[in-house]
């Protein structure tokens, strides 16, 4: 689902119809900026331990050759080595770096920089491009023209929790309970679901190799 298709949703179920708002009116922007802190509301459950199957993910980075190279400008954290062929490169914290360098320990990386500007430092430097997976920060909207999907599995968390702050807005506190309860559960499936084996597998692969979190 589109943040489009979703903001015409909240509308017909508030309004009762498809005269949609312009992009510029007020109720438009107001009803963007709580879709993205529906967003934040979901991505924030970090700090409650849950991962986002749906956060999770892999770009190429090219590389200079000089063992600094850009990350991807939504990264948050590493998601586990890089691996380079049958070569793999351990995570190590970056107060580690130097001084596994002067011991002469190789294959590993870490990371330094800030928001926007975090930079995957590898040692040996990798001259090739390579495969970095990641855990990233959800794709918050400027505007309801984007056309790429909302990361959630089921975006009518996002939707039922816009229409409890508008009912909130109007003082209507039925409806913005009804529609906050209905969220909370929405948000307890998608946590369920997000920690489900897939069905017909009994086990996953084991992981044989320590992925150098915390190393």
């Amino acid at each position: 689902m589109t943040i489009t298709e979703a903001l015409q949703i909240i509308h017909r179920l508030y309004e009762g119809n498809e005269d949609y708002p312009d992009s510029t009116s007020e109720d438009y922007i107001s009803r963007l900026e709580k879709a993205n802190s529906a967003i934040r509301i979901w991505e924030g459950k970090l700090n409650e331990g849950i991962f986002w199957k749906e956060l999770f993910d892999t770009e190429a980075i090219t590389a200079g050759g000089s063992g600094s190279d850009a990350a991807p400008a939504d990264f948050l954290f590493p998601g586990g080595s890089i691996w380079v062929g049958s070569t793999e490169y351990s995570f190590v914290r970056p107060e580690k770096a130097r001084k596994l360098i002067q011991q002469g320990a190789e294959n590993f990386y870490w990371i330094t920089g800030g928001k926007g500007a975090y930079k995957v430092n590898t040692y040996p430097a990798l001259t090739s491009n390579f495969d970095f997976d990641y855990y990233k920060d959800a794709l918050k909207f400027t505007t309801g023209d984007d056309t790429t999907p909302i990361e959630m599995s089921d975006p009518y968390f996002l939707i039922e929790f816009v229409l409890s702050q508008l009912y909130l807005d109007d003082d209507n506190a039925t409806q913005a309970g009804f529609y906050m309860d209905s969220a909370n559960e929405k948000m307890d499936a998608m946590k369920l679901a997000n920690e489900m084996t897939p069905f017909y597998q009994d086990s996953a692969l084991e992981d044989l190799s320590d992925n150098g979190f915390g190393t």
